[in-house]
């Protein structure tokens, strides 16, 4: 048997060489619909779905209000404190702890966001490129 005859052709053919190279590389493109092209179309639908990124702005917005929540509980566990030793904060030092709130806050809001962005496009820029995938 003859590397031609596995592929359906005529060993006297003027053009075998040519008909073993189209019957190859047609072999090869039906082994990729067949095994990389659903993955493919995986990929690329996970790089254009705009779900993910969505679910990332809800998680990074719940991480801000997380830490929010925990800012104020330690500025109110703080004045708690030092009123029981008789301290009790100005108006001033409660404005200078509400305005290090806010302060911080935004800056949580926008480095999250920055974050959540980056991550985004990392994981597009994985998914393109095909680096640190595995099967």
């Amino acid at each position: 048997m003859s590397i031609y005859s596995d592929y359906g052709i005529s060993s006297s053919s003027n053009t075998k060489a040519s008909d073993l190279q189209a019957a190859i590389t047609r072999q090869q493109y039906d082994d990729y619909q067949a095994r990389f092209s659903p993955w493919l179309d995986t990929l690329t639908s996970e790089v254009s779905d705009a779900n993910i990124a969505q679910s990332k702005r809800d998680w990074s917005n719940e991480i801000t209000q997380d830490s929010q929540n925990a800012m104020n509980r330690g500025l109110a566990a703080s004045g708690r404190n030092m009123s029981r030793f008789g301290i009790a904060e100005s108006a001033r030092t409660k404005q200078a702890n509400k305005s290090l709130a806010e302060f911080s806050a935004g800056q949580n809001t926008v480095g999250n966001i920055n974050n959540m962005n980056q991550s985004i496009d990392d994981r597009v820029m994985t998914l393109m490129s095909g680096q640190n995938l595995s099967g």
